[in-house]
């Protein structure tokens, strides 16, 4: 009985891992290629600051709402100009659309980082010495 509670606790600690690193991975955050151009983005208190590959500053995005179809929509700040937009196809934020204020559509795609640790692919000890 006991064995089976020790299996079950490991169980459980190790779907919890892998949940925590998913959802971290889920975030507006990192480098996007938008169009032919790129950005990177930083959560900054209740927002998150956009910088692009060929600019100087930052805008600032906060997030507005959730669509009925499951789509993620951040706007650029400010009222009473006409505001950009990212709108992501889902929670994963690695894949949707930037219309920019004068309406013009650009593809968005999450960029890998390249120093992410990814699984091994053999698992299989290697052999030698």
């Amino acid at each position: 009985m006991r064995a089976i509670k020790v299996f079950l606790a490991a169980g459980l600690i190790l779907f919890i891992a892998c949940y925590a690193s998913a959802e971290q991975e889920s975030e507006f955050e990192g480098k996007y290629q938008v169009g032919s151009t790129s950005c990177t983005v930083k959560p900054i208190k209740m927002a998150f600051e956009v910088r692009w590959a060929r600019g100087t500053g930052f805008m600032v995005f906060f997030f507005e709402r959730e669509t009925e179809d499951g789509k993620y929509i951040f706007v650029s700040e400010g009222k009473d100009v006409l505001q950009d937009r990212f709108e992501f196809d889902d929670h994963q934020f690695i894949s949707g659309r930037f219309v920019r204020s004068d309406g013009k559509v650009f593809k968005v795609k999450k960029i890998a980082a390249e120093n992410r640790m990814m699984p091994c692919r053999n698992p299989a000890p290697f052999k030698g010495k």
